[in-house]
């Protein structure tokens, strides 16, 4: 639950949502177009811009506050794992960050209770956001990040936990998770580089 002046009346409502929480990765929250300060993550910056790669850096330097480094390596991941189209399908993965089973279902229930469409480039990113609450020392990396491939390599094994079983990804070297070292993932040297040339294409 949180509360807000929903209608205008100056008195402060109540108002139920299954997929409410509090800042952790971002400023603004948004409800029935209102900034209440709590709800779901405020991106109407990204309406109709789908598979915008400069649209989704803005927001995430902007309104998540993530480094220059940090945004490169989200958006190089997101780029590898889908080129940043929310309808991309890969088996049973599916979306800008190819969640599959639970995390999938759960993508498309908190899209349809928050006023997206679950194949929208929007929604995906609002609950990618909504779901980064869940990894808040990553978050808190990405703020102050200034390596891009080793932001790449951070939100790859926290985030998206690309494992690679077939023995063709690289090894995470990374800081924040010691114990997934052993750990190879999927293309992994793609993803770093990808980070590498947008963050030095942001000048």
């Amino acid at each position: 639950m949180y509360a807000g002046d929903i209608d205008g009346d100056g008195q402060a409502e109540i108002i139920q949502a299954s997929y409410s929480r509090g800042r952790v990765c971002i400023d603004k929250f948004q409800t029935n177009n209102r900034i209440v300060g709590y709800g779901r993550p405020y991106v109407a910056a990204l309406a109709g811009s789908v598979g915008d790669e400069n649209a989704l850096y803005e927001y995430l330097t902007k309104t998540c506050g993530f480094s220059k480094a940090g945004a490169c390596g989200v958006l190089a991941n997101i780029y590898v794992e889908s080129t940043y189209d929310p309808t991309n399908v890969t088996g049973r993965y599916y979306g800008i960050c190819q969640w599959g089973d639970d995390r999938l279902r759960n993508m498309k229930n908190y899209c349809i209770q928050n006023g997206y469409s679950p194949d929208s480039f929007q929604g995906q990113v609002s609950f990618m956001v909504y779901e980064l609450a869940d990894y808040p020392e990553l978050v808190t990396f990405l703020k102050t990040a200034t390596d891009p491939q080793l932001a790449a390599q951070e939100f790859c094994a926290g985030y998206e936990r690309a494992v690679d079983s077939s023995g063709a990804g690289a090894k995470y070297t990374g800081n924040l998770y010691p114990a997934r070292r052993k750990n190879s993932y999927q293309a992994l040297k793609k993803r770093m580089n990808e980070a590498e040339r947008l963050f030095q294409s942001k000048g």
